[in-house]
């Protein structure tokens, strides 16, 4: 049984075994099996962003605009699976916050007012 190859059982081991005891071995190969298979197709992923970038790079030149992640695609899920729903919306706040703040930054680099200068003298009804 190769499902049983690498989980420490001999031969005798396997021989001796009801298929109800070497049950949990199957499992442990077929969740293996599985992880490697999400694994290759992750690693094509990366690959498909790559070519992706490399493309639009070899095309665009400097005016490309698309970039390979700076981390792994996963991060941000795993930094944020095991966050209470009133942390996760702190923390989709605080993104927004910064964005906001980029975008004010930005509109200063090019000279435009601050959107709070516009708004003095408005009047609401």
């Amino acid at each position: 049984m190769n499902m049983t190859k690498g989980y420490g059982l001999s031969v005798d081991d396997i021989g001796n075994s009801t298929p109800k005891e070497l049950e949990p071995y199957e499992k442990a190969f077929t969740w293996q099996s599985r992880l490697k298979d999400k694994d290759m197709w992750q690693i094509g992923e990366y690959v498909n962003i790559a070519v992706t970038v490399a493309i639009d790079h070899a095309i665009h030149g400097n005016s490309a605009k698309s970039e390979y992640p700076k981390s792994p695609l996963l991060d941000e899920y795993y930094e944020t699976v095991d966050l209470t729903d009133e942390e996760k919306e702190k923390r989709e706040l605080a993104k927004m916050l910064h964005s906001e703040q980029l975008w004010q930054a930005n509109d200063t680099l090019r000279g435009l007012p601050k959107a709070s200068d516009n708004l003095k003298g408005a009047t609401t009804e």
